[in-house]
């Protein structure tokens, strides 16, 4: 039988599990790209994960390559 302390731990733990798949599980809300280059979309092709982009930074005037 499960307590209502046993749920609390569960639905705590939960937080701490990663959401989505290999392609979308590390997305934040802020996305760096440099101008010319699409963003990311905002659903993730692979499992459909909805994240959305809150935040662009775009770079200007700096290789893609010295970041």
């Amino acid at each position: 039988m499960t307590t209502i302390r046993t749920m609390g731990r569960i639905i705590r733990m939960e937080g701490f599990l990663p959401r989505g798949c290999r392609v979308c599980r590390d997305w934040s809300d802020s996305v760096i790209t440099a101008v010319g280059l699409a963003a990311r979309p905002e659903a993730c092709p692979t499992c459909g994960r909805h994240v959305p982009i809150r935040q662009v930074v775009a770079l200007e005037n700096i290789a893609w390559e010295d970041i």
